[in-house]
């Protein structure tokens, strides 16, 4: 009797999951909290720009801070679609 055409129990079992490692969680954790800080900055510059106009409010933008909290997002979202496109056929 052939078995040729049957698989072992090794090669039936799937695969399990891949788990992420320490380091992309903390990616998407620094990208989240920068997406908040990013998001709460913009609210209240519209706050001060678009407030009452009798109040003397002055909007300091701090390049370095948009830097900062910009590319931790922008590294967050390529590693996460990196990942993604790694995973699907």
């Amino acid at each position: 009797m052939s078995r040729e055409g049957t698989r072992s129990k090794a090669q039936a079992q799937p695969a399990p999951p891949e788990k992420r490692p320490l380091l992309v969680w903390a990616i998407y954790v620094l990208g989240g909290v920068g997406a908040a800080v990013l998001a709460l900055s913009a609210l209240f510059t519209a706050g001060a720009a678009f407030g009452p106009s009798d109040a003397d409010v002055a909007v300091d933008v701090s390049a370095l801070a948009l830097a900062l909290w910009g590319g931790l997002v922008l590294l967050a979202v390529v590693v996460w679609l990196w990942r993604r496109r790694r995973v699907q056929p």
